[in-house]
């Protein structure tokens, strides 16, 4: 769920699990097992193994765990104006990962580093599956690895491919890592539900996407229609409203602001886009049932639609922000020794 539920008011938390559950029931192929986690029980948990911990000062690559983490620690600084974001070539079907957007400016980095003290920090994210970003902030913010500790909601203890997965792969570096929630690849997987509905163009943009699905399904990945199909203007700008050009990425290479993973997906007209609408990943279509989602569409949008709706209210993030700190607080009094046990919704 993740940041579901911080963009929605408390109010209409109950409502949003109620939807998600719902929409997991209706698209998720019948033949896997699907979790829908709680963040809740997995900010309780990292809270659990912070509490009697000190840092120097705390870096939310997320934004809306700061007033948790206020909560937590009132006397440590915490810089919350900084994240990565992966972006990927959108105008081809494989969705290569292009790289990296940072939203500082390099000298804003250097004067936010000038103000905090960095000798024992903590870095908080939502979710990790390579560690990557964790890594690459260690280094863009020149943080030694043995003296940062990294807290995730969720954390990917497993493997990707030959590669160690975040929790190892960053404990190998000789950083402490805490996590609420423990998922192992490649026997797990998991997806931001957030990324199904986060769409302007939603009802449109989940049609031109099924279309989409459909023809990998038929034709598959190599064929010249998947090939071709978001390579056309009006689809690009209903599916993908954020996209950025290749000339707009070299753009942000001058200025600082990108990390290029992938030199050869900047030298044409490629499009790219910051975490793409998920239903335009062939990828995804393993972990759905595409032919009870084509019978069942207009109930699928209607789900999808109610979501968009409860998570798009402007005061919704707020409220959610100070509901969590309040959070924070009903943990920290009920749970003076600090047990707790995990917990997540099975559906």
């Amino acid at each position: 769920m993740d940041e579901t539920i911080a963009n929605a008011r408390p109010s209409n938390w109950q409502r949003v699990r109620q939807l998600e559950g719902e929409l997991i029931g209706a698209i998720g192929n019948p033949t896997f097992q699907h979790d829908l986690i709680d963040p809740i029980p997995c900010l309780d948990e990292i809270v659990n193994q912070l509490k009697r911990k000190n840092f120097s000062s705390i870096l939310d690559l997320t934004g809306w765990l700061t007033p948790a983490m206020q909560e937590l620690f009132p006397n440590t600084p915490i810089e919350n104006g900084f994240s990565l974001s992966r972006v990927r070539v959108v105008s081809s079907p494989k969705l290569e990962t292009s790289g990296y957007k940072i939203n500082m400016l390099p000298e804003e980095i250097e004067r936010a580093k000038r103000n905090l003290d960095l000798s024992h920090p903590l870095i908080v994210d939502d979710v990790s599956f390579s560690g990557w970003t964790s890594r690459k902030t260690m280094d863009i913010w020149e943080l030694p690895p043995e003296q940062t500790t990294h807290a995730f909601l969720i954390a990917n203890t497993g493997d990707l491919g030959p590669e160690p997965g975040a929790v190892p792969m960053l404990r190998s570096l000789g950083s402490e890592v805490i996590f609420g929630h423990e998922l192992t690849t490649p026997t797990d997987d998991g997806w931001h539900l957030k990324d199904l509905h986060q769409n302007p163009n939603l009802d449109q943009a989940f049609i031109l996407a099924l279309l989409f699905q459909e023809a990998v399904k038929r034709d598959g990945m190599e064929s010249d229609l998947v090939q071709k199909f978001f390579t056309h203007d009006t689809v690009i700008k209903t599916v993908f409203p954020d996209h950025l050009t290749s000339s707009q990425i070299k753009d942000l290479l001058q200025e600082g602001r990108f990390i290029l993973r992938n030199g050869n997906v900047i030298d044409g007209d490629e499009i790219h886009a910051r975490n793409p609408f998920l239903w335009a990943s062939p990828y995804f279509q393993e972990h759905v049932d595409i032919g009870q989602i084509l019978t069942d569409k207009d109930h699928v949008i209607s789900l999808l639609n109610e979501l968009r709706t409860l998570t798009t209210d402007p005061e919704g993030k707020i409220e959610a922000g100070l509901e969590l700190q309040r959070e924070v607080k009903r943990f920290q009094l009920n749970n003076p020794e600090g047990q707790f046990v995990r917990g997540k919704e099975r559906l």
